[in-house]
């Protein structure tokens, strides 16, 4: 019932999918309670993950997706105990109930790009050269805050993270999905099984204040209350 799972539901509805979504209604994303967004065409469920019988208690479906997590690094910063557990033991609940009793054809796993840690790579247009992200405290003094070539001082571009790029998440959230995706393996779910890594996912019912929050969304909250934000 949160902001992708919403609009993945949406969409399945449209093309005629019988749906079923599952949510804590975690006060932290939803004060209010279920939110009036919700598409009418399909059934919701309020529970935990983590309750395996909750979910063995369900018809079982067709195909899972599993959009399902605390999110949040300044919230997994403050509840580092309640977002491990309810990320990776309600991931590792849902696995179980997938491979014990619903059988599934497929289940999908929405992860996400924090699982890659900072390990981009700059690339130099002047003469070639690669680097990592690493800025002295001396060149942001002086204003230059883009990454710098070492041997031609030109300003670098960032190069794409590839697939095969080092699983090194820096925070607790980061770990959590890296572990949520350890979890959630065609081993354990015994189908068909695919995990998708997004990056800054924005749009219409994103949250835009609180821990919750993505940069782009405390950006646009910014602007819709008329504060221009600030960039470094």
């Amino acid at each position: 019932m949160g902001f992708i799972g919403s609009h993945i539901v949406d969409a399945l509805v449209r093309d005629k999918h019988e749906v079923v979504g599952l949510d804590s209604l975690d006060e932290t994303r939803h004060p209010d309670g279920q939110p009036g967004y919700l598409s009418a065409g399909a059934r919701y469920v309020v529970t935990d993950l983590r309750v395996g019988l909750s979910l063995e208690a369900l018809d079982p479906p067709e195909a899972v997706i599993h959009c399902a997590a605390l999110g949040g690094v300044a919230r997994a910063a403050r509840e580092p105990g309640e977002v491990i557990d309810a990320n990776v033991l309600g991931t590792v609940s849902l696995a179980d109930v997938i491979r014990r009793c619903w059988r599934v054809k497929m289940a999908i796993m929405l992860s996400s790009f924090s699982v890659y840690g900072s390990g981009y790579t700059y690339k130099c247009p002047n003469c070639g050269a690669k680097r990592n992200a690493q800025r002295s405290v001396e060149q942001l003094k002086t204003g230059r805050y883009e990454v710098i070539c070492k041997d031609c001082d030109h300003d670098t571009n960032i190069t794409p993270i590839t697939t095969d790029a080092p699983l090194l998440p820096l925070e607790t959230y980061g770990a959590t999905k890296l572990t949520q995706e350890r979890a959630f393996t065609r081993e354990n779910t015994r189908c068909d099984t695919r995990i998708l890594r997004l990056s800054s996912v924005y749009g219409p019912r994103m949250q835009l204040h609180g821990a919750e929050a993505t940069i782009l969304g405390q950006i646009v909250g910014q602007v819709k209350k008329g504060i221009g934000p600030s960039f470094f």
